[in-house]
């Protein structure tokens, strides 16, 4: 996963649809429970889905579960 946001590490091929990643010094190797959950976040935000959001995070220990409903929607 590239975990440096800096626009300069990205380079988009317009022909090919395709965007490239130019700086791995900032790369991160992640295990696939991690990015599963990630993904399922991720997707969660695409689609509005607030339960999948939610349920991911706490999987993932990014939310404990004692959250008051004002952090839980600020999360969301």
């Amino acid at each position: 996963m590239q975990c440096d946001p800096n626009p300069a590490n990205y380079l988009y091929d317009k022909d090919k649809k395709v965007l490239n990643l130019i700086d791995f010094g900032a790369g991160r190797d992640y295990d696939t429970s991690f990015l599963g959950h990630y993904l399922e976040i991720i997707h969660g935000a695409y689609t509005s889905d607030r339960k999948k959001i939610i349920d991911s995070s706490l999987q993932m220990k990014m939310l404990t579960g004692e959250e008051n409903r004002e952090m839980t929607d600020t999360h969301y």
